[in-house]
């Protein structure tokens, strides 16, 4: 399966662990996820990888993509980037990532649309709800604590379970030390992102989120009922 979009065109493709080398010239994953679902039923880390192939105009945006994903390696929540960059062999100045892992679900199962969506609104209230906005958070300070941010959010969440990934990161940057007035126009743009995806009803979660993990953070105040 294939679609594309702004920055590339994707495919999917199931690795076998005894392999050296997929058919795409793609160095296969190691397989362990940061993502894994608690469903049995659906397949969040199965050996599925997604092929990422860039248009021209994209190509080193997709080559930076995969080298920041593979400095946020320890950043949960995270798509990383297990293979590549290599060279696209069906047509030049085009190159190729793999992304692992790939939230889908199996034959037979709900269909995709039914358990996964981007908008946090739709998961399931209590325990999946408060995983997904825990995630959320804790993305987005391990994310600026190791320099980098990215715009046009784009997470996929299991209704189900509020297990969230977080994908396409063609427009991820890294901060410049110290930072510039650019940096710091889109620490604002990436923080402001990040925080919209938390429904109002969570806002209190996630502020309790923010001061567990950031210490003295000076933007949250002592009444506990501020988020930027």
């Amino acid at each position: 399966m294939a679609f594309g979009g702004s920055g590339a065109v994707f495919s999917f493709s199931t690795t076998c662990p005894s392999s050296s080398s997929s058919s795409s010239g793609v160095v296969p994953p190691a397989y362990a996820s940061n993502v894994r679902t608690t469903n049995d039923k659906l397949a969040v880390d199965d050996g599925r990888i997604a092929i990422k192939v860039s248009w021209k105009g994209s190509t080193e945006s997709v080559k930076r993509e995969c080298g920041i994903l593979r400095d946020l390696v320890g950043v949960p929540h995270l798509e990383r980037c297990i293979g590549g960059p290599v060279e696209y062999p069906s047509e030049d100045g085009r190159t190729i990532i793999a992304l692992s892992p790939v939230m889908t679900t199996l034959s037979g199962e709900p269909s995709h649309e039914d358990v996964f969506t981007s908008d946090l609104g739709r998961v399931n209230p209590g325990m999946p709800l408060r995983v997904s906005v825990i995630s959320v958070v804790e993305t987005m300070v391990k994310m600026l604590q190791s320099g980098a941010y990215t715009i046009d959010i784009q997470p996929l969440v299991n209704r189900l379970t509020g297990e969230t990934l977080f994908i396409d990161f063609t427009e991820a940057n890294r901060f410049s030390n110290p930072p510039s007035p650019s940096d710091v126009s889109s620490l604002v743009d990436f923080t402001g992102e990040m925080l919209a995806l938390i429904p109002d009803s969570s806002r209190g979660l996630a502020v309790e989120a923010l001061r567990t993990m950031v210490i003295g953070f000076d933007d949250v105040n002592n009444s506990g009922d501020y988020m930027p």
